[in-house]
């Protein structure tokens, strides 16, 4: 018989982790390409969408309110003027029918709330099986079944 060697528990997260930080920053490289705005206003304030690594190594995206001067002077006044607009904030979470920008009759809402970097596939996912029979322990079956209609 065939002796399978383990993994550690902490090498398992680590690997994760790498990969979770992976996926973002791929997501937010891309996001000029995909139309998604670094700078946009609101009402009348500027924002922008900036990414930054957490002292875990983690990248966090976040929307941080900037003056109009401060936008001018890296990008230029016409810059500002030609960056998209919005009528407000909202905060609408999806997994499967994500929108960055909200239809609203007017100039759209801006979500506020960040899609998933990452799509589920079906198939073996050995850190997940541990983390879920360790938290679910007999209950297994019904939080995996918890997650998934989280999910959708």
């Amino acid at each position: 018989m065939e002796q399978t060697k383990e993994t550690p528990i902490g090498q398992i997260g680590a690997n994760v982790k790498g990969a979770i930080s992976e996926a973002i920053s791929n997501h937010y490289k891309d996001s000029e390409k995909n139309g998604l705005p670094q700078i946009f206003r609101v009402e009348n304030d500027v924002y922008e969408r900036v990414t930054f690594v957490q002292s875990d190594g983690l990248q966090r995206i976040d929307v941080r309110k900037r003056t109009r001067k401060a936008i001018a002077e890296r990008y230029g006044n016409r810059y500002v003027e030609s960056t998209p607009y919005y009528d407000g904030f909202v905060n609408i979470p999806s997994h499967t029918d994500y929108k960055q920008v909200i239809p609203n009759g007017g100039n759209g809402l801006y979500n506020k709330y960040h899609s998933l970097m990452h799509q589920p596939q079906q198939g073996e996912h050995r850190a997940w099986d541990i983390l879920i029979a360790h938290i679910g322990g007999g209950q297994r079956e019904l939080l995996w079944d918890y997650l998934t209609i989280l999910y959708h």
